[in-house]
């Protein structure tokens, strides 16, 4: 392997335990996102900026090291700069940002238990295939 393929082989393995603890937690602990996104939301700009952070930091390490166009790698490659886009959205338009933080409430818990549920098989597919070299 080169040190191009370990790098994003490497990459793949964090996306994996990130979306396998992301998704069961999600799953697991909804009423706790719901809380974590509510205070986010009352410190206004700078939660934003909190969150954007948790997004930048994330897209960048899969950015930067997991530069793969074919199928189906090219899928962990996408959620990446898609990670990026929403740090550059939430870090000069804010206020676009807020909207989505504005939708979460008590009333819509189920919708981190179904965001879970994709994100823990993305997790599983991410070890699989990680494991499977």
């Amino acid at each position: 392997m080169t040190a191009e393929q370990q790098l994003a082989h490497a990459a793949e393995i964090i996306a994996a335990i990130m979306f396998l603890i992301m998704g069961a937690s999600h799953m697991l602990q909804p009423k706790a996102w719901v809380d974590f996104f509510v205070l986010l939301r009352n410190l206004g700009t700078p939660g934003v900026f909190a969150n954007s952070f948790l997004s930048l930091f994330f897209g960048l390490i899969i950015v930067a090291f997991h530069n793969i166009w074919t199928w189906p790698a090219v899928i962990l490659t996408a959620i990446g700069w898609a990670q990026v886009l929403k740090a550059l959205i939430g870090f000069v338009g804010p206020s676009l940002a807020m909207r989505g933080l504005a939708m979460v409430g008590p009333e819509n818990e189920w919708r981190f238990v179904a965001a879970g549920v994709p994100s823990f098989a993305l997790g599983l597919w991410f070890a699989f295939d990680a494991v499977g070299r």
